[in-house]
């Protein structure tokens, strides 16, 4: 860990003109050692024991530069005085340890990056700064092919400390050190707006943003929190707006039988039907959910099926279409002229929204999901298909549902009837025909 402690005021007294070479004298002792910045070093190593400060005993084992393994037997801290760019202050290195066939003192470029701090250069200067803010804590100057420290001598400091821990006075000095190395840095926080960081960290929401800051240890003090419109979120993170799954009938009497008849066409089908068929295209009735299919072998037959299903359901169920819904599709332009002709309201559906028209679509799945169980059932080829949708739409039309009122068929429905089932049998039964001899 590492502190920068800068001097405001001039030395107590009995804190500065200790004899120099003192062994508790840590400026003194510092200041005379070259501190080398070292990127092969896995931690801080210096070679004079009587550097650290407050040190404990430890035995652990390094690898040094030719592969060889280095025994550490103390652990401490170390206080030398460094001068940035004319002024001079106090820096503080925590877990330092002691090697006794060390040649130099080091300090790990990697440690120095693991807490926030990175060599920069400004010209031909190099200098250890803080990332969060930039702030320079020592030079460093090239010297026989190697970076040093740059320190500033204790015979020069006119400021030099002692932190001897058997002086009284020296040890308020050393308790200072010490708490100072306990909040290592926590050095003064980065000072920025609640919109700067909310662009800094990617446009996150502004509660997590303040959060993130809050947060203790963030390094991170919020000047201004107002929460001002971001126009890269609006671009970035916009959605379509929510669209009703459900039709109000704001637009079609959906509560009429008749009102509204939606329609949808499916295929092309592989394979063909036995007829030459490739297009499912059913009927719909929004009121009663009553299905109508019909199978074509284009897409432009749609209009001649919707006037077939227009003119059985209203015959048949004695009622009136009042509206056909259908997609945008092009095999539906055709049917235009009819629904003129005939006084039914023509409406096309928004695209990409099934709501208004999703009883047609949705359609589908029961139908197909049915016919494809009956072929299977049955033995029968593939190419048996149209007939099977056929048939699958009859009998849903007897089936209780859901989507009516007490669970009512279809057709029960329509007719005020409860349809009989006796006349359904199993698809693809075999049967036989009568021939009248006569």
């Amino acid at each position: 860990m590492l502190l920068v402690l800068r001097r405001t005021g001039p030395p107590e007294d009995g804190l500065h003109g200790q004899e120099e070479g003192r062994p508790g004298d840590v400026r003194a002792c510092c200041g005379q050692q070259q501190q080398l910045l070292d990127s092969g070093a896995s931690r801080h190593l210096v070679k004079d024991a009587s550097l650290l400060i407050d040190p404990v005993d430890c035995s652990e084992t390094c690898k040094v530069a030719d592969g060889q393994s280095m025994t550490v037997t103390k652990e401490g801290s170390i206080v030398f005085r460094a001068a940035v760019d004319g002024t001079e202050h106090d820096v503080v290195i925590s877990n330092v340890y002691f090697g006794e066939r060390l040649a130099q003192n080091l300090l790990s470029c990697c440690k120095l990056e693991e807490k926030g701090f990175a060599l920069v250069y400004k010209g031909k200067r190099r200098y250890l700064a803080r990332v969060a803010d930039g702030a320079r804590v020592f030079e460093v100057e090239k010297m026989n092919d190697g970076l040093v420290v740059n320190t500033v001598n204790a015979a020069s400091a006119g400021n030099s400390v002692n932190v001897d821990p058997r002086d009284d006075k020296s040890s308020e000095v050393y308790a200072a050190l010490k708490q100072a190395e306990k909040d290592s840095l926590q050095c003064a926080p980065v000072k920025c707006t609640l919109m700067e960081l909310h662009e800094h960290i990617g446009h996150l929401m502004f509660d997590t943003v303040e959060r993130m800051a809050d947060a203790s240890g963030s390094g991170i003090e919020l000047t201004d929190r107002a929460r001002i419109n971001c126009l890269t979120c609006a671009k970035g993170k916009q959605s379509k707006n929510a669209r009703s799954k459900q039709d109000s009938g704001k637009n079609a009497p959906i509560d009429r039988i008749g009102g509204v008849i939606c329609s949808d066409l499916k295929g092309p089908m592989t394979p063909t039907d036995r007829n030459g068929n490739r297009y499912l295209i059913n009927f719909v009735d929004h009121h009663t959910n009553y299905c109508r299919v019909f199978v074509a072998k284009r897409k432009d037959l749609a209009a001649k099926m919707f006037e077939r299903f227009l003119v059985y359901f209203e015959r048949q169920f004695n009622c009136n279409v009042h509206v056909l819904r259908t997609d945008g599709g092009g095999e539906y332009r055709n049917v235009d002229l009819f629904c003129q002709s005939t006084g039914v309201v023509r409406q096309v559906s928004e695209a990409k929204n099934q709501a208004s028209n999703e009883k047609a679509e949705r359609m589908h799945r029961p139908v197909l999901n049915m016919a494809r169980c009956m072929i299977f059932a049955s033995g029968l080829a593939l190419h048996f298909w149209g007939d099977a949708v056929q048939y699958a739409a009859y009998i849903l039309n007897r089936t209780p549902t859901s989507a009516n009122p007490n669970r009512a068929s279809p057709l029960a429905m329509l007719t005020g009837v409860q349809p009989q089932l006796a006349d359904i049998v199993v698809f693809g039964s075999a049967c036989t025909a009568y021939r009248d001899p006569g």
